[in-house]
């Protein structure tokens, strides 16, 4: 009986770590310029995902890390959304493209948000 008992609470332990959670995008104050040295192939909001396609110039450092983060959100319920490349010191010259999916649910679900764009000019949602 106390292994059936430990076996299901195991069992009901990882079924609830496993589970999805939902993790707002984090604020910060301001940008460091310095961290928006890529390019956008594309970049779209697919159901409640921002999903963007970058380049960027080096390849020797692997994975290159990219944090997605907001600023304040302006009077009219704009919300400015910041790809901040993280990554720094890669001295190679390749060119390299990758894709990268953030949660934004939270963002879209926010009945006072009424656009969101993305590095500061790019549209990626506005509301009907």
């Amino acid at each position: 009986m106390i292994k059936n008992f430990a076996f299901v609470l195991v069992l009901f332990l990882a079924l609830v770590s496993c589970s999805r959670k939902t993790i707002g995008v984090p604020f910060v104050k301001e940008i460091d310029r310095n961290e928006l040295k890529y390019t956008f192939i594309s970049s779209n909001i697919i159901g409640d995902s921002l999903v963007a396609k970058v380049q960027y110039g080096g390849g020797c450092i692997k994975p290159h890390l990219f944090e997605l983060v907001q600023t304040t959100k302006d009077d009219a319920g704009t919300v400015y959304l910041w790809l901040l490349h993280k990554t720094k010191d890669d001295k190679c010259r390749a060119l390299v493209r990758v894709s990268r999916a953030y949660d934004v649910s939270t963002i879209l679900k926010d009945p006072s948000v009424t656009s969101i764009k993305l590095n500061g000019d790019k549209v990626l949602y506005e509301k009907e």
